[in-house]
């Protein structure tokens, strides 16, 4: 069980050309929103320990994670053209698009034992893209905590 908490940074790298017209996107700046969802948080992690203390340890986590875009949608500013009414001035489609492996994950946590089969864990992390994402073609960044409660089995 755990609870993130999550900031996205998007970046545009190029302009593209706007689906159902011939119109490309602004390359001033571009506004975007998606619903989307993980393939699992890191379907490819690595977690070691760095260093365990009576009762707690830090670890550093490294992994690479897929996004699947449910909906985007994009609003489009133009540098002096905001009176012209043939230009489009947001896009928004449900998309449904895989982007396998697109970012890569790096976290350094806190884990503190509270019972001797649980565990109380912190663990900060940073998200930064392997392949552009979605329809705008965006670098997905992004920073954020896990806050997790841990559970192991007696042996």
């Amino acid at each position: 069980m755990y609870a993130s908490i999550l900031i996205l940074i998007l970046v545009q790298p190029s302009p593209q050309v706007i689906p159902g017209s011939s119109q490309t996107a602004p390359e001033d700046t571009l506004d975007a929103s998606a619903y989307y969802t993980e393939n699992g948080r890191a379907p490819i992690s690595l977690k070691v320990d760095i260093l365990s203390l009576s009762g707690s340890r830090f670890f550093l986590t490294a992994g690479l994670s897929s996004y699947v875009m449910l909906n985007e949608t994009y609003q489009f500013h133009y540098s002096g053209y905001n009176s012209d009414p043939d230009l489009l001035q947001s896009w928004s489609d449900r998309t449904g698009t895989g982007h396998w492996m697109s970012n890569a994950g790096l976290s350094v946590g806190y884990e503190l034992d509270i019972h001797p089969n649980w565990s109380l864990r912190a663990e900060p992390f940073i998200r930064i893209p392997v392949k552009d994402v979605g329809w705008g073609q965006v670098r997905l960044y992004s920073v954020g905590s896990f806050i997790s409660l841990r559970y192991r089995f007696p042996s």
